[in-house]
């Protein structure tokens, strides 16, 4: 039988299944904490959807970007990608240009409606990340950091690739929303 989680184990440590990775049950279990959060925090800032944040922070920090940068900054699907953009554009948040040196593709920008929206729930997120952050020293936050990028050079896919190289276009320095702008402790 499985135990309830103890209030001094939050992640659950107590019940992980023995044939699973403990650090994969805990990452999981912990990001859908952190979706949970940023849930809540832009509910009561604007009703913004997650997705639609991390999306429109992209956009606002990168400007004019391909719809495949999005995808890997964000690390999102094509077709989850493509269903958001499409909202965010029938909504006036985002607009699309045709890519002039790829005329297949679009290339897609935050509208003043866009920017505003964003902007307005900036401040409640980037607090709620410094209160997170706040948690750790600046020697834990290293060793984590440390720790999660030695865990994730032993990910490979079947075929022997490591995963995280899947996720890097030629020439970029990492693959997340930390991309998007220089983080204060890194």
């Amino acid at each position: 039988m499985i135990q309830p989680i103890e209030p001094d184990d939050p992640l659950g440590f107590g019940e992980m299944p023995a044939a699973v990775s403990d650090i994969m049950v805990a990452t999981m279990r912990l990001k859908r904490m952190f979706d949970a959060d940023s849930a809540r925090i832009l509910a009561a800032a604007s009703g913004m959807r997650e997705v639609d944040w991390r999306i429109l922070y992209v956009l606002h920090a990168g400007g004019l970007l391909p719809q495949k940068e999005v995808m890997r900054v964000i690390q999102m699907e094509q077709a989850q990608a493509s269903r958001a953009l499409q909202r965010l554009k029938d909504t006036g948040k985002v607009r699309s240009i045709r890519d002039t040196e790829d005329r297949r593709s679009w290339k897609f920008g935050l509208t003043d409606e866009g920017r505003a929206e964003l902007l307005a729930v900036l401040p409640a997120m980037e607090r709620r990340r410094d209160e997170i952050d706040a948690v750790l020293s600046d020697e834990e936050m290293s060793q984590l950091r440390r720790l999660m990028t030695k865990v994730a050079r032993s990910l490979v896919t079947p075929d022997g690739a490591k995963t995280w190289d899947r996720t890097r276009s030629a020439g970029s320095r990492s693959a997340g929303m930390a991309d998007t702008q220089v983080r204060r402790n890194g």
